[in-house]
């Protein structure tokens, strides 16, 4: 996998800048979200305790979902390509620090996809589970 080092040093502060970054134009393309997908849920495991994971996991559900529009999918990309990939403005491999930059640019994502991630979680929270069929509950 190709590594995104972003030019220069700043850090990404807002969304607008994400939009101009390297992450913006990998993120929905077929490099990008094979990217994603493959690194997803290794770095995922070393946040799962922050209070950012459930928003990050609802931000990779919405990112795979086939019905979210490419447009979405860049932004919302743009920030988990920045989360996976190691090399950024705190790189991942210094304890701790390597990833509040990135949570940083995750929360700005979510804050800015706000209302789009709250009524995808409220349209996953309201699919009915799929009923066993009757040769499923035979087997019980």
């Amino acid at each position: 996998m190709s590594e995104l080092k972003e030019p220069g040093s700043s850090p990404i502060k807002d969304v607008e800048e994400l939009k101009k970054s390297e992450y913006f134009k990998k993120a929905a393309s077929p490099e990008g979200e094979k990217e994603i997908s493959n690194r997803f849920s290794s770095v995922f495991d070393k946040i799962r305790h922050s209070a950012l994971a459930d928003k990050v996991l609802l931000m990779f559900l919405y990112f795979k979902d086939p019905n979210t529009s490419k447009a979405k999918k860049f932004i919302i990309g743009a920030g988990l390509l920045y989360l996976v990939t190691p090399l950024d403005f705190i790189p991942d491999t210094i304890p701790v620090l390597g990833f509040l930059d990135d949570l940083g640019v995750l929360s700005m994502v979510a804050s800015y996809m706000i209302e789009e991630l709250s009524a995808y979680k409220d349209y996953i929270l309201s699919k009915k589970p799929i009923k066993p069929t009757k040769t499923q509950e035979s087997d019980s």
